[in-house]
């Protein structure tokens, strides 16, 4: 939900200057830092939200708060007294634009006024002098506070007629105020003979619940300010929420009886900091790089190498918590994990702003009536069989194990956890969670890839890479491997389906390994088949049914997933769920996690107790309609600044009839699909009248009954010296 006074809607602030996304850490704990769309404002409001079509979560005034940026590792820091934000750009020309952003925007507001009698540098930045008189501060800040919610602007123009000067003594905060207005739209108005401290709440020297329009569960500031830090801490509120507005009017006349003391402390300490200012002055005239400045809505700006070094420290070792840790709030369930958690194989360099589409821009045609067509091939394995492009997907089947890597957020949870229990059921839930892209598939399948056609999936802000190859024509082998900082995954799989009638069997074998790169503790997962019921008539589905293994080959610890069969009768209420044991190496129950694939997974922690460890990502609208893709799967065939003239040339994404049909070109894409088929099929004869060998795979090789990944295909994309089989 957007903060009280906020629009819930995705647009973005009227008076917005600046915005863009950066990466911000976590509030939990060891779980690094996530991508976030960032608003400043003209009127020093700092607001974000998870992406562009998000409503903003949270906010900040920039002018009220100490700021302090580092440009070697292109960190930003504000600190507002209530919230802190550690902010990362993702480059360097994104670090001087938001800034000088946020410099433009603290030099137009203390224009605007009046300043705070503090002296200038010479580069223009406040360096110290006396404290601002009362009068000056609270009544710009009122001014300020006025501005984003209209509601609050008669109580608010009432506060500003008021004499500030008044508020010399803890006694006068108990002086009645008089307002024409309410203090929210729903509160029924008060009348203009109530105090401030019945309007407010406010007790002497002390906060207490302000109107039943604030949440009961918000706390005030304690209104202690012996010292600058607590005086900041009163000025220190976010801007254009509710609860910041009452909560900022209260610290500032509840600790008006504080005022005077901390006047004299701030003066006291202002002395040594402006020496200290000077000193930076003057490093800055003679070529330094250091800027120091401790005055809300001033900066820190700070090139050494000790602190960069510190500060990249700081980011680099961020992880994720354990299971008890941050399930439950509602940032980390929906957000994508830490982009600065890099694999090693993850190139720093395409870390960039990349806008990735969250859903196609074509629906989907009209689906092909398979009947016909089935009636002819029961019993067959039908990847042998050419059917009409109008029955894909616009993915190819490599595409489609990519796909399965949505939430590799689990495999960093489980990477940063010790507990090996632990570790395994995060691993069996990543298991599970392969199956999510399938909630609104059903009609469609993927296109068989070309023999020699790859896929890469590289995405640096979810900190790993991928790459797959059609290995095998006939039967179809697809290889996969992946990496990350911590982890990797390789494997093959054989697909194989199976027309039974009144369903389809989508049999999967092969292998699929997960290896921990501190422990070596090596994960193999052995997965169930899944059904398309009602291929003739009803409402077609996914179902998966039967057993998934997941064994730790170090330790004999072991998971075993029951995927149940849904009733007949019971419609899609008694389908998807899952019943999980994590077991130790003598086979005695340790964990049972319950759920539905779906939907989430939760560890049962007692009869009627569970803990959330995952939860399916929201859909784009209408996924029905765009091939049931996911935001993730909409991704997946996309070509960004990541990929272009990158991706190797037999990459799905440069396959001509899944291209055309993902643009709605549904004749053009079955005529390709004919061309791409034929030249193959050419290709294959040719060789076999000369007496050849089959080509043999490029990026993997055969080991025993299995394939290796040879670890070439990221070194030659770094050199970009891929040769062109010339397969499409």
């Amino acid at each position: 939900m957007a903060p009280e006074g906020y629009p819930s809607s995705a647009a973005p602030p009227e008076d917005c200057i600046m915005q863009g996304y950066l990466l911000k850490k976590k509030r939990k704990k060891m779980q690094g830092m996530a991508r976030r769309y960032f608003y400043l404002t003209s009127t020093g409001t700092l607001s974000y939200a998870f992406n562009t079509h998000s409503p903003i979560r949270d906010s900040i005034s920039v002018n009220l708060a100490y700021i302090s940026a580092n440009r070697k590792t292109r960190s930003i820091h504000i600190d507002s007294g209530k919230t802190v934000y550690h902010c990362k750009a993702l480059t360097s020309a994104d670090f001087d634009k938001w800034v000088k952003a946020y410099k433009e925007v603290n030099d137009t507001l203390q224009e605007r006024d009046g300043g705070s009698n503090a002296a200038k540098s010479p580069s223009g930045s406040s360096l110290g002098g006396g404290f601002p008189s009362s009068n000056q501060g609270i009544d710009a800040a009122v001014k300020r506070m006025a501005q984003p919610l209209q509601e609050l602007e008669s109580i608010l123009n009432d506060f500003r007629g008021q004499s500030p000067s008044s508020l010399g003594t803890p006694n006068n905060v108990n002086q009645k105020i008089t307002s024409p207005g309410a203090l929210s739209p729903n509160s029924g108005g008060y009348s203009s003979g109530h105090s401030l401290k019945s309007k407010l709440g406010l007790g002497t020297g002390r906060h207490r619940s302000a109107s039943k329009s604030v949440s009961d569960d918000h706390s005030y500031f304690d209104a202690k300010a012996s010292t600058n830090e607590a005086l900041v801490t009163r000025y220190a509120t976010a801007l254009g929420t509710l609860k910041a507005q009452y909560e900022y009017l209260s610290s500032q006349f509840a600790g008006a009886g504080a005022f005077e003391t901390a006047t004299k402390s701030y003066a006291s300490r202002q002395s040594i900091y402006s020496s200290y200012g000077e000193a930076s002055v003057s490093s800055i005239n003679s070529g330094g790089d250091e800027d120091f400045y401790d005055a809300p809505g001033d900066f820190v700006l700070d090139e050494m190498e000790g602190s960069s070094s510190e500060e990249e420290a700081s980011i680099e070792d961020s992880s994720f918590t354990s299971l008890d840790e941050g399930v439950e709030e509602e940032e980390d369930d929906k957000s994508p994990p830490p982009a600065s958690r890099q694999s090693s194989a993850t190139s720093r360099s395409e870390i960039k702003d990349v806008q990735r589409r969250s859903q196609l821009s074509v629906p989907q045609g009209q689906e092909f009536s398979m009947l016909s067509l089935l009636r002819k091939n029961v019993g067959k394995d039908l990847s042998t069989i050419s059917f009409p492009v109008s029955t894909n997907e616009p993915l190819s089947a490599l595409q489609r194990i990519a796909e399965e890597f949505e939430y590799t957020d689990l495999l960093d949870k489980a990477a940063a956890t010790e507990d090996s229990i632990e570790r395994l059921a995060l691993v069996t839930v990543f298991a599970i969670s392969g199956n999510a892209g399938n909630k609104y598939r059903a009609s469609r399948k993927p296109f068989n890839p070309l023999l020699g056609e790859t896929y890469e999936c590289v995405r640096p802000d979810k900190g790993f890479k991928f790459v797959a190859e059609k290995l095998s024509h006939r039967p179809p082998v697809l290889g996969f491997h992946s990496e990350a900082k911590k982890w990797q995954i390789d494997g093959y799989l054989a697909p194989d389906q199976k027309f039974w009638g009144r369903c389809m069997e989508i049999l999967v074998s092969g292998e699929f390994v997960i290896t921990f790169k501190d422990t070596e503790d090596r994960y193999t997962i052995k997965k169930p088949s899944s059904f398309v019921r009602n291929l003739m008539a009803g409402t077609k589905y996914i179902e998966v049914v039967g057993t998934m293994t997941v064994t730790n080959e170090n330790t004999g610890e072991s998971a075993t997933v029951e995927f149940k069969e849904g009733s007949a009768w019971g419609g899609s209420s008694t389908r998807n769920k899952l019943v999980a044991q994590i077991k130790d190496a003598n086979g005695q129950s340790q964990m049972e996690l319950v759920g539905r694939w779906d939907e989430e997974v939760s560890r049962k922690n007692g009869k009627d107790e569970f803990t959330r460890l995952w939860s399916i990502k929201d859909f784009p609208n209408n996924p029905e309609k765009y091939y049931g893709f996911s935001k993730f799967a909409s991704s997946l065939n996309e070509i960004t600044e990541v990929e272009k003239d990158r991706m190797a040339p037999t990459d799905s994404r440069l396959r001509p009839d899944q291209r055309q049909m993902e643009e709605g070109n549904i004749e053009e894409a079955e005529q390709s699909k004919k061309r791409v088929e034929e030249k193959q099929r050419a290709k294959r004869i040719e060789l076999e009248q000369k007496g050849g060998d089959a080509p043999v795979p490029k990026w993997f090789t055969k080991q025993g009954s299995g394939w290796k990944y040879t670890g070439e295909y990221f070194k030659v994309r770094d050199e970009k010296k891929f040769e062109d089989p010339d397969i499409f």
